[in-house]
């Protein structure tokens, strides 16, 4: 277990995976939040700034959509290189439990988040000062519940996209998992500013199918409610708990197939 963590870092490594997720998420975190943290809003003649929970609810998105991003390349292209071309027979010749596979690469996938989430924190004491932390107004709570809702997430996409992947190759992978994020995310919306109105469209055959699948168009509403509340909602987390067991059942049973090499691969 400890050779394939150790295997699949040394692969981020090589890859640049982890050099380009510090980079960026250190870029984009630290311009955000001086760039909110001098903000100020005139309403009535008066003039406000963001507080520190709101600054820290955009941080919290920001860290979404790098982790999304994250997940996505580590599931669509790296999960699969020890289990495509030639490279697929070592799976079925090792003696390694297949279900060791997908427990290492959730491993090495919430070791990345850690490291963005750490970039998140040093980002905010930089630009808010560090005093904050300490402060009895942080909201511990709300920040915690949240990641661990999108950690989960996270996970979930990433093997989600590697079976994925294995099934359909990489490019078509990458295709398929941008229009279904489009469709829900659009369909998410269309779901609030129905409600909104006072229609409703949750009865609907399309909106029934889409409660089953992975919740990739509510997430961001999940995640809003979730970090406002800062409560552990539990229909939030099971929903992606279930489809994580899901695409990893999956994703086993697709290694016990590899895919033939073809020849023209080395």
């Amino acid at each position: 277990m400890l050779s394939l963590i150790s295997q699949n870092f040394l692969h981020a490594l090589r890859s640049r995976l982890l050099l380009i997720v510090i980079t960026f998420s250190l870029a984009l975190h630290y311009l955000s939040l001086k760039l909110v943290n001098g903000l100020k809003f005139i309403n009535q003649g008066t003039a406000s700034v963001l507080g520190v929970k709101e600054a820290l609810f955009g941080a919290v998105y920001i860290h979404l959509f790098i982790g999304i991003f994250v997940a996505a390349i580590y599931g669509i292209w790296m999960v699969p290189y020890l289990h495509t071309g030639r490279r697929a027979l070592l799976t079925c010749t090792m003696p390694v439990s297949k279900w060791k596979y997908p427990l290492s690469y959730a491993v090495l996938l919430t070791a990345l988040i850690l490291a963005e989430t750490g970039i998140m924190w040093v980002t905010f004491g930089m630009a808010f000062g560090w005093k904050e932390f300490a402060s009895q107004t942080f909201p511990w709570a709300s920040l915690l519940v949240t990641l661990l809702l999108e950690l989960l997430a996270f996970n979930s996409i990433m093997m989600g996209l590697a079976f994925c992947s294995l099934s359909f190759g990489a490019l078509p992978s990458f295709f398929i998992g941008i229009f279904y994020f489009f469709v829900t995310q659009a369909s998410g919306v269309f779901s609030r500013v129905a409600a909104f109105s006072g229609t409703v469209v949750d009865d609907s055959p399309w909106f029934k199918v889409l409660s089953k699948l992975p919740p990739t168009g509510e997430l961001v509403f999940q995640i809003k409610q979730t970090f406002r509340q800062a409560e552990y909602d539990y229909q939030h987390y099971a929903l992606w708990a279930i489809w994580w067991v899901i695409f990893t059942a999956l994703f086993i049973v697709k290694l016990k197939y590899p895919q033939r090499p073809n020849k023209s691969e080395n």
